[in-house]
């Protein structure tokens, strides 16, 4: 599937290398044969997550430590997963979400200064916020509706500002919500957690999502490095197929052989996203990606590691 030739020996920094994504990505890459380098402080992502093949540098990469890294490591390629994913910790205090900014820029920064072939950016779908036009395409205007999004955001900004600026050639991914082992917030897992206890979750409005599990989202990372063509480029990654909640819900109630637990319903809240789906017919055209779990399958291998590691 992948061009193994291509990542031999190549040099890739991943910012945020022992979080959710990031971690799953360092370890396809290892696969790969890669040169692979982590920088994670450990303040949302861990240890436990990293490959032992991959260098790692513990540090602040929104620091001029960063900078020594770049020195060292020399990297082709850049991936930026740096940012606080937890959006309610987001809400309650959007400065947080400043220093998922500053690792973006100071990202940026050095890999103009040392030359890097390409730099990934680590987005979101939900910039987009609430638009009645389903599903979503690249081509819609974003407005972002908390904290978390408005960095992301704001991140695509600045790395469109390199570009333009400086010739860095960018890739920005708006990621479809993605579960998986390693990932411990969000409703899937609020989900699975609460069913395995044996109590009930809650569901705020009638939302519904397009839920991508983690080994995808890998292949579209690795894949728009490889493909993409263009200088500057945005992808939606997704399944480009729309579910209730209170369907995973309860395919997940099924899963753990309690069919009779049901949710309970809450009012909407504003800072969420009600609709959700995203058009991923250009990833698809320019990247040959497409979804290969299904929901039933990844949701049977995230209950199979929660198990274990919770």
């Amino acid at each position: 599937m992948f061009d193994t030739e291509f990542w031999t020996d190549k040099k890739v920094l991943v910012i945020g290398g022992g979080g959710f994504i990031g971690s799953h990505t360092v370890d396809s890459l290892v696969e790969l044969n890669s040169d692979v380098s982590i920088v994670d402080d450990f303040s949302t992502g861990k240890r436990s997550n990293c490959n032992s093949d991959a260098k790692l540098f513990e540090i602040d990469a929104a620091t001029d430590a960063l900078a020594g890294v770049f020195s060292t490591v020399k990297p082709e390629v850049v991936m930026t997963f740096g940012s606080v994913v937890d959006i309610p910790v987001a809400i309650k205090n959007p400065l947080l979400t400043c220093k998922g900014i500053t690792i973006t820029v100071n990202t940026l920064k050095n890999a103009v200064k040392h030359n890097v072939d390409k730099v990934l950016y680590a987005s979101s779908g939900f910039i987009y916020g609430n638009t009645d036009i389903m599903p979503i395409s690249e081509n819609q205007p974003t407005k972002p509706l908390n904290p978390y999004n408005i960095a992301k955001a704001t991140g695509e900004h600045y790395l469109s500002f390199f570009n333009r600026h400086y010739k860095l050639p960018c890739i920005a991914l708006r990621y479809a919500p993605t579960y998986g082992p390693r990932r411990s917030i969000g409703p899937i897992n609020d989900y699975i957690r609460s069913i395995l206890k044996g109590i009930r979750s809650e569901i705020y409005g009638h939302k519904t999502r397009d839920y991508i599990y983690v080994e995808d989202v890998v292949s579209a990372n690795i894949l728009s490095i490889e493909k993409s063509t263009s200088n500057y480029n945005v992808f939606n990654i997704g399944t480009g197929v729309e579910i209730e909640l209170d369907k995973i819900y309860k395919t997940i109630a099924q899963l753990l052989d309690s069919p009779d637990n049901k949710p309970i319903y809450c009012p909407s809240k504003s800072s969420e996203v009600e609709r959700f789906v995203l058009n991923i017919c250009k990833a698809k055209k320019e990247l040959g990606f497409q979804s290969n779990i299904s929901m039933e399958v990844g949701l049977q291998k995230t209950i199979n590691w929660m198990k274990i590691y919770e």
